[in-house]
């Protein structure tokens, strides 16, 4: 009898030691598979909409994503008060297709889950009552809509960042979309809205600002410049022959000015006028290796550490360039295989504005919980080093007499000086060039930098794209005081 007892006892307690790892199992290791099964997604969008979604506010105090109270089994709807504004920033939440952008990179922000828990939130936090935090965007609504005003339906990006912190006060394409309809409860409606946008040929659910690449144009001679001037191949000083065209090594080809025009003379004013045969033959100069590096060094062929998740941009690897002495010359003006978003232009104008640091791009600035005390704040960090501060100062300069002199005239700002430069590009497809501009204001003491393109905006990147960029950066620094 007592035999039979411990044998019972013995299969119970390896029953309930079994059962205990099997829990352990299911809700440690195993959690996250079983949350993110198929079978379960309801249950999970059921979960996530019973609790009141933390909103996105901009810098200016201006809601950009709320959640507002409903009857449904979801008990509450994702709302975009600016909608197609800032779509392209807020990006949605959708019960048939997730979350993009800022909903997504700040998703455990906005639902609470990265806040501390203290005694008195427990019990709220279990019973869904608890609404999730806060998340202020570094972006300024004043800013954003100069932007999406200049640009006046065309196709296009602007984007607008502190050099000294990264922080992004404007991001906007066009087109662009309204994220509410995504955001409806409805799965089929939802559904058909974001079947509706992914068909559309102008893709405006894709943020050309930073998930899209271009040929830079002349905005690349920045780059080039640099590495011409770190390289010691030139000075600012050393003179270029006046010329229209060049010849292109292993070919017959040429390499001409813009319109064929005649132009060189010191490297300060081919920067000015920028002259293609002296960056072209300057790029054959300073060869494949060193104009990588520089590039590198300004971001292209790097994954940029942003939020809301940007594609990378190009520039030809050194063999190729090896291989290939044409398309060295042609990336030295930004053409070619040459590719970048306006997001990287912007941080190639930002290094030299902040003395050669790249900061992080970011648009998080601060979490708050409901009782709208800080939780945390995304603190500024360098990224990359783009030159050193005496070769920044030097192409700052250049940058400057652009402006002043040069194909960067209308890009003025009464009473600041500001710093630019122009790009005209070839998309290489027919049809009309890119206009591009990029620049910073105020030139001594930068506190905005901005890249500007107009999709085949016609004219010149400095008469087309210049203006809009003098407009964004003058409503920046009046916003910023």
């Amino acid at each position: 009898m007592n035999s039979a007892i411990r044998h019972l006892a013995v299969v119970l307690v390896s029953l309930f030691v079994l059962l205990i790892l099997n829990l352990s199992w299911i809700q440690g290791i195993d959690a996250n598979a079983l949350n993110d099964h198929p079978a379960n997604a309801g249950r999970t969008i059921q979960r996530e909409y019973a609790r009141e979604r933390g909103p996105l506010v901009s810098s200016d105090g201006v809601t950009l994503a709320e959640s507002i109270p409903t009857r449904d089994d979801l008990r509450f709807l994702r709302r975009y008060p600016l909608g197609a504004l800032t779509g392209q920033v807020t990006g949605y939440v959708s019960v048939q297709n997730g979350s993009d952008m800022a909903e997504r990179a700040f998703g455990d922000e906005l639902l609470g889950s990265e806040a501390p828990v203290t005694p008195s939130s427990i019990l709220d936090r279990l019973e869904g009552d608890l609404p999730g935090d806060t998340v202020e965007l570094t972006v300024d609504t004043r800013v954003q809509k100069v932007a999406a005003d200049r640009l006046d339906g065309r196709a296009g990006s602007v984007v607008a960042l502190d050099p000294r912190t990264g922080a992004v006060l404007a991001l906007y394409s066009n087109p662009t979309f309204d994220p509410n309809p995504l955001a409806a409860h409805d799965a089929k409606a939802a559904g058909a809205a974001f079947e509706r946008l992914n068909e559309d040929p102008d893709k405006p659910l894709l943020p050309r600002a930073y998930r899209e690449i271009f040929p830079p144009g002349s905005t690349f001679k920045i780059i080039t410049t640099t590495a011409a001037l770190t390289s010691g191949v030139a000075t600012p000083d050393t003179t270029f022959p006046v010329e229209r065209e060049i010849s292109l090594p292993q070919t017959n080809l040429t390499l001409s000015n813009f319109e064929n025009e005649r132009c060189g003379g010191t490297l300060v004013q081919s920067f000015t006028k920028s002259c293609n045969t002296v960056f072209g033959s300057l790029a054959l100069q300073i060869g494949p290796e060193k104009m990588a590096a520089t590039a590198s060094g300004d971001g292209f062929e790097q994954p940029v550490p942003f939020s809301l998740r940007a594609v990378q941009s190009n520039y030809p690897d050194v063999a190729e360039l090896e291989r290939n002495k044409p398309e060295l010359a042609f990336s030295g003006i930004g053409q070619g295989n040459v590719a970048a978003t306006p997001l990287e232009m912007c941080l190639t104008a930002a290094a030299i504005a902040n003395g050669g640091v790249i900061m992080t791009p970011q648009v998080g600035k601060v979490v708050r919980d409901p009782k709208g005390s800080v939780i945390s704040t995304f603190a500024p960090r360098p990224w990359l080093t783009a030159t050193d501060p005496q070769t920044a100062a030097a192409v700052k300069a250049m940058m400057v007499s652009v402006v002043q002199q040069g194909t960067g005239r209308p890009a003025a700002i009464d009473g600041v000086q500001v710093a630019g430069k122009s790009g005209t590009a070839q998309t290489g497809r027919g049809g009309e060039p890119h206009a591009w501009f990029v620049a910073f204001a105020p030139a001594e003491a930068p506190r905005v930098a901005v890249a500007v393109l107009v999709e085949e905006g016609g004219g010149t990147g400095g008469t087309v794209a210049g203006p809009i960029a003098a407009d964004v950066m003058e409503k920046a620094l009046e916003v910023s005081g």
